[in-house]
């Protein structure tokens, strides 16, 4: 009977009202429950889902998760599935400059949070089928791992990269992956493996390909490539080269 009741109350509210009620009783359940776990975090993030726009996406994804995170711990693996689609969802919403907010999560790319940051991401994606979002966090967790100096990882990296692209030659898998590649083989002095990458991932830009990812990364990867490749070349001793793709990339 609740229930229903509820339902008819909901159904005769508008979009702003229904969310504005919805925000309310996700921080009454909050107030009442504070930093415990249990059950009601289920409820808690199903109210924070349906407060958007009048909450942030944000705070939603963050209670689904933690939601999602109990529910794994007691087995409850169907319900932890249901709040990591509902964070998926939310994610969905944000604007593509939003997004990259939220991946890079106020940290700098040198913060080792920052690199958990984009792992939890990635690992949300894989458990759920979702390749757009996870693109974009492995491409940001490359270039954490250059900046780190792990460029090993950054090499494994990219290879899952391209194996994430399979045989779609304009997947932006594809165009960050020979991207991450390149940018780890150049410190490890292997300048020939780099500017094989390299140039795949210019190609790729030249033919349009890299709109997809440019609108889900802060750095704009024809940009991004031309410079490191430039660099490359310059190692190679191809100063006319290196001039001439950094000159494209300014």
């Amino acid at each position: 009977c609740h229930g229903l009741v509820a339902e008819t109350i909901s159904q005769d509210m508008g979009l702003g009202q229904r969310a504005r009620s919805h925000l309310r009783a996700a921080q009454a359940l909050e107030r009442y429950h504070g930093d415990t776990d249990g059950p009601h975090l289920f409820t808690v993030a199903e109210h924070w889902f349906h407060a958007v726009p009048a909450a942030p996406a944000d705070t939603g994804i963050d209670a689904a998760l933690r939601a999602a995170g109990w529910a794994q711990t007691h087995v409850a693996h169907r319900a932890a599935v249901d709040q990591l689609h509902a964070a998926l969802a939310l994610i969905a919403t944000i604007p593509d400059d939003r997004l990259s907010q939220l991946l890079i999560a106020a940290t700098s790319y040198t913060d080792p949070q920052f690199g958990a940051v984009c792992i939890r991401i990635r690992e949300l994606c894989d458990i759920v089928g979702d390749r757009d979002l996870a693109v974009p966090a492995m491409w940001r967790l490359a270039i954490h791992h250059w900046m780190a100096g792990h460029f090993e990882a950054g090499i494994g990296l990219g290879n899952q990269l391209l194996e994430l692209a399979g045989s779609d030659d304009t997947a932006s898998a594809r165009l960050a992956g020979h991207i991450a590649l390149g940018i780890a083989h150049l410190p490890r002095g292997e300048a020939d493996l780099a500017a094989r990458n390299f140039d795949e991932a210019v190609a790729m830009c030249d033919a349009g390909h890299d709109a997809a990812l440019g609108r889900s990364v802060t750095e704009e990867p024809a940009v991004f490539v031309r410079v490191f490749s430039a660099l490359n070349r310059w190692v190679l001793g191809d100063v006319t080269g290196a001039e001439q793709q950094m000159g494209e990339a300014m």
